[in-house]
């Protein structure tokens, strides 16, 4: 994997963003919170959005066969290293046979000079291989010593992806710094309608500077979407062709959407032509209190389950949605609960099956107020967190419109 390619020089997006913080780099101050002589405070530094990858994206073949079936996309920490600990996002308005890697570095430091060395050890680390537990990279660099156990060149991505690549960031050093990571932004063709797994955790070592990982997806349209994060704001913009079934022919939608039986209408009857169901799962991991919206087609068939998992207690505070303009069919059991929603919309006929057509799952391990600082700029200072704006997390909504229309930029302004 080659080394990030920087600008000559620091860009005007990498900066001090506290007052402060240009004074002491000035002057050579401590900082008038320390209290050790000589310790200089550290600030959140963020680098600028670089292009890693633009390459070929071999979907389909000559024959419309497809030749790449899912994509991780972000991860956990893994062996004190690979962790992104950012947001996430990925819009599928891209063309054909191509895919754009975006990554935006940050850290903590006492100097641009000295975040600069930091961004230098990050690399965007893409290869077919298991992304639950990464190899490092193999440096290009001849002054490097390549790291122990390098990742298998053959299955680099770089030049060229392949079936299962998984994206996710390394740092170069003997372990990763607990404030360092990275947001990625990933553009992938329109017609790819295959899996894609996200996974990203939250910036949170320092209380005074929680920045969540919060994940976009616009014009989603997959046969399976996987997303799981910590404590941040999760936004599905689902395609306006989604269909129940994602990865069937638009010939097999039309003969499932006509079927008869016994010369009688019996739109989607198990034994039409598509069953290859599509879906979306959503969830946070055990700690986790996410706000999360997906928007759907209102015409779209489909049965979905939400659900925050605190106590009854602390899960009674959020709310479980299903747009009462998709008219639901609300399972009792959830009919009277806040906080769960089990329902089905647009069911086809008596015919098609029952909780069938495309599956959301949405979940919150807790219903929590959460305190966030999503930008640099509004870094609120060393034993100040307390200053940081708070919101109500753990609220699950299915819509129809609620935020179709809009681009991940709208919706996370700050990963402009």
């Amino acid at each position: 994997m080659r080394m990030p390619t920087f600008l000559p020089a620091f860009p005007t997006s990498v900066r001090p963003l506290v007052l402060g913080t240009l004074l002491a780099m000035v002057a050579g101050a401590t900082g008038c919170n320390n209290t050790e002589p000589g310790v200089k405070d550290k600030f959140p530094f963020r680098d600028a959005w670089r292009t890693e990858i633009d390459t070929d994206f071999p979907y389909l073949d000559g024959e419309g066969n497809a030749q790449i079936l899912s994509i991780d996309i972000g991860g956990r920490v893994f062996n004190d290293n690979f962790a992104n600990r950012g947001d996430v996002i990925v819009k599928f308005d891209g063309p054909d046979n191509r895919i754009k890697v975006e990554v935006r570095r940050f850290t903590f430091a006492t100097s641009a000079d000295e975040a600069m060395a930091e961004f230098e050890k990050m690399w965007l680390w893409a290869y077919a291989e298991n992304p639950d537990s990464p190899k490092p990279p193999r440096p290009d660099d001849e002054n490097l010593e390549p790291p122990p156990d390098p990742a298998d060149e053959s299955l680099n991505c770089e030049n060229g992806w392949l079936d299962g690549c998984g994206i996710r960031l390394y740092y170069y050093g003997q372990a990763q710094p607990a404030r360092a990571g990275a947001d990625i932004r990933v553009t992938l063709p329109a017609s790819y309608r295959h899996r894609v797994d996200i996974t990203t955790e939250d910036n949170s070592f320092d209380d005074d500077y929680l920045d969540r990982g919060n994940v976009c997806v616009e014009n989603a349209n997959q046969s399976a979407l996987n997303i799981t994060t910590e404590s941040g704001l999760v936004y599905v913009i689902g395609s306006r062709d989604l269909t129940p079934g994602p990865l069937c022919s638009a010939d097999q939608i039309a003969q499932c959407e006509n079927f008869e039986k016994d010369g009688q209408p019996a739109a989607w009857d198990p034994t039409c032509p598509c069953q290859a169901f599509g879906s979306m799962n959503l969830s946070t991991f055990d700690s986790g209190a996410a706000n999360m919206t997906i928007d759907v087609p209102g015409d779209l068939w489909a049965s979905m389950n939400l659900q925050n998992e605190d106590s009854p207690e602390a899960a009674a505070m959020c709310t479980a949605t299903i747009d009462p303009a998709l008219n639901p069919v609300i399972d009792s059991g959830t009919a009277d609960v806040p906080y769960k929603a089990r329902g089905e919309i647009n069911h086809p006929s008596d015919a098609a099956i029952d909780g069938g057509g495309f599956n959301i799952q949405m979940s919150s391990a807790q219903c929590s107020l959460i305190a966030f600082t999503e930008d640099p700029d509004d870094y609120v200072g060393k034993d100040n967190g307390l200053d940081q704006p708070t919101e109500l997390r753990g609220n699950l909504e299915v819509c129809s419109g609620c935020i179709a229309g809009k681009t991940c930029a709208d919706l996370l302004p700050w990963t402009n």
